[in-house]
């Protein structure tokens, strides 16, 4: 099967898993903020509007660290952490350097207070909501240490007193922005839950409205599909296909005598033993109540006919009845050629027709119409 070519673009940079290009993804994101802030303040530096010195392990420290979460992301190592994406870790780098740059660039502090929250707001995409208020309290504290570290040193013109109302402020906005970001967080998780449990009950509503409840077999409706399949089919690419009749040999006996939980139990055995005998391109459907429909694609009169008697002559052996021994039951048959450009109701229609003729020569034996 040809490889989608998008989804190959840049393998070289982001692989060929879907979570590890998801991860990478993401990464190139905030790398290139990073980036534009490694820029400017280069350019700042050169025009005198920062001081490059302070300013200039920064941008030799945050490359360093991203070429770090790369080679862990790209060589799947962090498949191993309990946060494969590395979000939780790149948050907190993110925090951590916005805290240095608060202070040692004090010329451009209000740009970085702008910056925390939407670091905050990444946390929603992949981390629980917990984690989400733990970095917006640890974004706090970083800042006030920052804070605390610029007064102490006295770089820039900034007052105490402007710090603590820019602390004070923070304090609010930073847990509140962490608590919408796990708010948005739950959420995400509630939607993939309910998209995970609408698809299991689609899934059950499909396999129900193909499959009997009894036997597991594929039911009426199923297999009407199925035969229209391979009546289209045959009308492309010529060929044979056998339709035969199955009924089992007075059933009715059977639910008179031992009641209809045992006529029950006989059905799903006769359905499982005749799944196991049958080949794998025969398809066996419970066409209604105690009377089955076996479609054989590519199979001929005479080869259906023999694998009908194998099939009954499975069904004779003891042990396929080891756990129903009083159920053993026989069926009748009766299995119809489909023939161009016959249409494959009309071949049901004759293979219903032999069932019947089986039926009055005396059951157990297949009559071909």
């Amino acid at each position: 099967m040809a490889s989608d070519p998008t989804a190959l673009k840049h393998i070289w940079l982001l692989g060929h898993q879907p979570y590890q290009r998801l991860y990478l993804k993401f990464w190139l994101m905030t790398s290139a903020v990073y980036a534009l802030f490694v820029v400017l303040g280069a350019l700042g530096g050169h025009f005198g509007y920062i001081n490059e010195q302070r300013s200039h392990f920064l941008r030799i420290l945050i490359p360093v660290c991203l070429l770090a979460f790369y080679v862990a992301l790209r060589s799947g190592w962090s498949r191993r952490l309990s946060d494969p994406s590395m979000t939780a870790s790149q948050m907190a780098f993110a925090i951590l350097m916005l805290g240095l740059a608060y202070l040692v660039v004090p010329e451009v502090r209000g740009v970085f207070l702008m910056i925390l929250p939407l670091v905050l707001l990444f946390g929603a995409f992949t981390l629980p909501p917990a984690r989400c208020r733990q970095l917006g309290w640890f974004a706090v504290v970083v800042l006030g240490l920052a804070m605390a570290a610029s007064v102490w040193v006295e770089w820039g013109n900034a007052t105490l007193r402007v710090d603590r109302i820019i602390f004070l402020v923070s304090s609010v906005v930073l847990p509140i922005a962490a608590a919408m970001a796990g708010r948005l967080s739950a959420m995400r998780s509630q939607l993939r839950t309910q998209k995970r449990d609408l698809k299991d009950a689609l899934d059950k509503n499909i396999l129900l409205a193909k499959q009997d409840s009894l036997t597991g077999l594929p039911n009426r409706r199923h297999v009407l599909e199925l035969m229209a399949y391979e009546e289209k089919r045959v009308q492309r690419q010529p060929g044979v296909t056998c339709i035969c009749l199955l009924d089992i040999d007075n059933f009715k006996r059977i639910n008179d005598t031992f009641g209809h939980a045992t006529g029950d139990d006989v059905l799903r055995v006769f359905a499982q033993a005749s799944v196991a005998c049958l080949r794998t391109v025969d398809v066996l459907a419970r066409w209604g109540g105690e009377e089955f429909l076996l479609l054989m694609p590519d199979t001929s009169l005479a080869v259906g006919t023999v694998v009908i008697e194998r099939l009954r002559n499975h069904m004779a052996r003891a042990d396929v009845w080891q756990s129903l021994p009083h159920g053993k039951v026989t069926f009748s048959t009766g299995i119809a050629e489909h023939r161009l450009p016959e249409a494959m109701q009309a071949t049901v229609s004759r293979a219903d027709a032999g069932l019947y003729k089986a039926k009055s020569q005396g059951r157990n034996c297949t009559v071909a119409a």
